[in-house]
């Protein structure tokens, strides 16, 4: 078969033709990378700019009339009805939308008058009555969807989950001092009363009951009696571990996590006339002065494990507060201030939501258990609603930046905690300690990839034999393509484990390399010259190898008994006594070795191939003017190849700061800062892959993800173009060398 022949002019013309789809196809591609990454900072960033969403209110529904001094005034969970229970126990659902009145049933009271009525916990599903009997009778609203004609209605039932005979308080109640608590099974009342004839002492009464089941009668509880000098003006409990004591001129704070082990832990002086608010959560007040500041105080448990009132930042207020409201299930409160204003803040992180816009006469507030709607019933009976949307609005750069003081913590700290048990649980969004822990896991894994592979990349480029190059390059770059969960498995389950177990040779053995590398050279220098020229050029570490392994193993060998000798006991209990030092398995220290030799490949294969790609003629013309080899090395290769040497080094750490597997494995995923080797940490990627299946969609938790990943991908960017400036001024500096 005849071999067909393209003619000159047709091959010229079809080079042309290739040549111009090139010339637009290879900007094209570049236009399409830039187009792929602009694409991800808009994404990054349209998922995080909700954070900045400021908190908004609309007016819901239509005026409606209830009665301000009902026994109960609260919202059902979604805030659709306003429950009302008058003094006369009938029950009534009026409906905020409309202002009609949509149920309406006299409660099963025996007759006796309602004193007070609240939500048992914070769900508003399971309310209590105080009766003038002195018991507590419980009932419960549901609002299950039925569905009619394709089309879903939300019904209302009530019901009474403990039957309808009500809870007899043994010893009476005096007036309404009474608090309730409901924590997973076990329901907790707490309330006081006051001995017949001996006018000044009372009984506070902690009555537990476990096991407790809605739909099953309650079990025989366990009473508790504590004996009081004086009966307090009101009792306060929102949290499973606090009751608090309310005399007026002061407070005194109860440690009752358990009913059979309460006892008074911490009082703080008051004026009388302060308004107050213990927030959700259990623990912390909010207390208003004349000068229009919110001091926010909860007990902490000091050095010598006494309890005491610590102050936290304080809340700064336009005029001085006059009536404080606490909003269920979350950390704020709507203050009334002097002039008839009304402010929602946010109490952890100081910040003012929003200025409720509120007109007409004075009277009383409501929320949903959800905090996003809120209801006034005025003096004249008349209602008003709004809507308030601030779903974010507690995040603040004081939040997520600098110290912050939470309730149960010893003092101001930098915390991530996104999640807890416990209804009462505050989120902790503190982006310090990730920052810190992903500079330092990326620090310390370039301070043992750098000299590393700088050092090879130089001895192999510049020294070696080009045969023995030849194996040796494709060697470390076969590291590269190891698969980054199969290192973080052997860091985690085979090198953590051994380090602990030698923790001082390794110490000692990463100090002394170094130094036994410099002797070996020196030890060679002192050699004959024929002895020394009967290696081959390039192929002396090849023999200095095995001196060098002999020598690190006669260290090892030594390593036990100087550790007995200088320390007398483990160098990890050692440290620990006597500085303070704790010793992780996972640490930094197992980060940097792993993660350092993983990048080591990747700066290694750039840095040859910029040592590599300097003129032999610039070598060659500098030893021929006299110079040494290590003369021309310092003089003209590494100012020549140092663009593309910073360019391996950036590389290298924009790959251990993005790293996930390794650091997800290898260390103990704690968000602290320490800056000790021998301490874990959690970096932005780790705690990415860590956290964000388990978040919720468009909540607080998931938007702060998508800002640690915008945060990163920053942080990445911002490297790359200062190096690029960098490598720029070198190449402008040095590149007529090339």
């Amino acid at each position: 078969m005849a071999k067909t022949i393209i003619p000159k002019r047709g091959r010229d013309r079809r080079r042309q033709r290739l040549d111009w789809l090139a010339a637009r196809l290879i900007p094209l591609g570049g236009f399409g990378v830039l187009a792929a990454i602009s694409a991800i900072f808009i994404y990054l960033l349209w998922a995080t700019l909700p954070l900045l969403r400021e908190a908004s209110q609309a007016p819901f529904g239509a005026p409606g009339v209830a009665q301000s001094a009902a026994p109960l005034l609260a919202l059902d969970s979604r805030g659709d009805h306003l429950i009302q229970l008058d003094g006369t126990g009938r029950l009534t659902l009026q409906t905020l939308a409309g202002g009609e009145t949509v149920f309406s049933e006299a409660l099963a009271l025996g007759g006796a008058p309602p004193r007070r009525a609240w939500p048992v916990g914070e769900s508003g599903h399971l309310y209590a009555v105080l009766l003038e009997t002195d018991a507590v009778h419980f009932f419960a609203l549901e609002f299950p969807v039925r569905f009619s004609d394709g089309v879903a209605e939300r019904t209302i039932r009530l019901s009474y989950p403990f039957g309808q005979a009500p809870l007899m308080l043994p010893g009476g109640v005096s007036g309404d001092r009474l608090q309730s608590f409901w924590e997973e099974t076990q329901l907790t009342l707490a309330y006081v009363s006051e001995s017949e004839g001996a006018k000044g002492t009372a009984t506070l009464h902690l009555l537990a009951f476990d096991e407790v089941e809605l739909g099953l009668p309650l079990l025989p509880g366990r009473h508790y009696r504590y004996p009081l000098a004086a009966a307090p003006e009101r009792l306060a409990r929102r949290g499973q571990q606090w009751l608090f004591l309310d005399y007026g001129d002061r407070l005194e704070a109860w440690f009752a996590r358990f009913a059979d082990s309460a006892e008074p832990a911490a009082t703080l002086a008051l004026s009388p006339a302060t308004p107050r608010a213990l927030l959700f959560g259990g623990q912390t007040w909010l207390l208003g002065d004349a000068e229009g500041t919110l001091r926010r105080t909860f007990p902490v448990r000091d050095g010598a494990g006494q309890f005491r009132f610590e102050d936290a930042r304080p809340l700064a207020l336009p005029a001085a507060a006059q009536a404080l409201l606490a909003v269920p299930g979350q950390r704020r409160v709507l203050a009334t201030l002097a002039g008839g204003e009304h402010r929602l803040l946010e109490a952890t992180s100081g910040a003012t939501l929003l200025a409720l816009a509120v007109d007409g006469p004075q009277g009383r507030f409501g929320f949903n258990d959800r905090g996003t709607r809120v209801v006034r019933i005025a003096a004249d009976n008349t209602v008003r609603a709004w809507d308030i949307e601030a779903r974010h609005a507690e995040l603040s750069f004081h939040r997520l930046w600098e110290r912050v003081w939470y309730e149960g913590y010893p003092a101001p700290d930098f915390i991530w905690q996104s999640s807890g048990s416990g209804a009462d649980f505050e989120a902790k969004f503190s982006l310090t300690p990730l920052l810190f822990g992903t500079l330092k896991a990326a620090l310390v894994a370039m301070l043992f990839a750098t000299p590393l592979a700088l050092g090879s990349a130089i001895y192999t480029a510049y020294f070696m034999t080009p045969g023995l190059r030849g194996w040796v390059k494709p060697s470390i770059e076969l590291i590269a393509a190891m698969p980054t969960v199969i290192l973080g498995f052997l860091g985690a389950l085979w090198l953590a484990p051994l380090i602990e177990q030698h923790l001082f040779g390794t110490l000692i053995t990463l100090l002394a390399l170094p130094g036994i590398m410099l002797g070996l050279g020196w030890l060679w220098g002192l050699l004959s010259p024929t002895l020394r020229h009967r290696v081959p050029p390039g192929a002396h570490a090849l023999v200095l190898m095995l001196p060098l392994a002999g020598a690190l193993f006669g260290l090892q060998s030594l390593a036990p008994a100087l550790e007995r000798s200088l320390f007398e006991q483990s160098f990890r209990f050692w440290l620990d006594a006597h500085w303070g030092i704790s010793f992780e398995q996972r640490n930094a220290l197992i980060v940097g070795l792993v993660l350092g030799f993983a990048i080591t490949p990747t700066i290694f294969s750039i840095a040859e191939d910029a040592i590599v790609g300097v003129p032999d003629r610039l070598v060659h013309g500098a030893l021929a003017l006299g110079a040494s080899r290590w003369d021309a090395l310092k003089q003209i290769v590494l100012p020549a190849a140092s663009a593309g040497i910073l360019s391996a080094l950036m590389i290298g750490l924009g790959r251990a700061v993005g790293e996930t597997m390794i650091v997800l494995m290898v260390t103990g995923n704690t968000p602290y800062l320490s800056p000790s080797l021998f301490e874990g940490m959690r970096t932005f990627s780790a705690n990415i892959a860590i956290e964000l299946p388990e978040a919720e969609v468009n909540s607080t938790h998931y938007r702060v993800l998508f800002l640690t990943a915008l945060l990163l991908f920053a942080m990445t960017f911002m490297a790359n173009t200062a190096a690029e400036v960098v490598r720029g001024r070198l190449r402008k500096r040095y590149g007529a060398l090339a």
